[in-house]
């Protein structure tokens, strides 16, 4: 998964707020991504049980009078 959210580069670095925000964002940003690749993961995983479990159950009614 790419990067999400990216931190601007070009901000005014006289800025009070501009010079000392990238870090800020970047930690808080790396974080938004962790839970973002997380809760992709467990849906992956989670729609391949589905997919098994719905081929389980079609064979299992093809082979009897469901």
């Amino acid at each position: 998964m790419s990067d999400l959210l990216h931190v601007d580069e070009e901000t005014n670095a006289h800025c009070i707020v501009g010079g000392n925000i990238q870090d800020v964002l970047s930690i808080e940003y790396q974080k938004v991504q962790k839970a973002a690749v997380q809760h992709q993961l467990q849906n992956d995983f989670l729609e391949r049980i589905n997919t098994e479990f719905i081929k389980s159950f079609e064979g299992y009614c093809a082979n009897t009078s469901c």
